[in-house]
């Protein structure tokens, strides 16, 4: 994980590729694929739950020898209210998601 404001170092093995993972309070930005993780759903029904409560998100990019790839990465209150949707079906929670 990468902090600071100035010139990026290069990732090394252990780490995530995408540089700007954390915003200026210090949390943590969770991509898609890792909520997905953590709510014990495919990626594709986490995609339409953001698309369909229009759900924060923030688009980053990373690249991997010349190719960009698009990246959707979820705030922890995003990633907290999807768990309570998915995994807890906690349906009181559908009818104000976080803004």
């Amino acid at each position: 994980m990468v902090t600071g404001r100035g010139p990026t170092p290069l990732p090394s093995v252990g780490e995530p590729a995408y540089v700007d993972d954390q915003d200026r309070t210090g949390l943590q930005w969770y991509t898609v694929e890792e909520a997905a993780k953590l709510c014990r759903r495919s990626p594709s029904t986490i995609k339409g739950l953001i698309s369909k409560h229009q759900l924060r998100r923030r688009i980053a990019w990373r690249t991997i020898r010349r190719r960009r790839q698009r990246l959707q990465l979820l705030s922890p209150g995003v990633v907290r209210w999807l768990q309570r949707v998915t995994l807890f079906r906690e349906t009181a929670y559908l009818e104000h998601p976080p803004t």
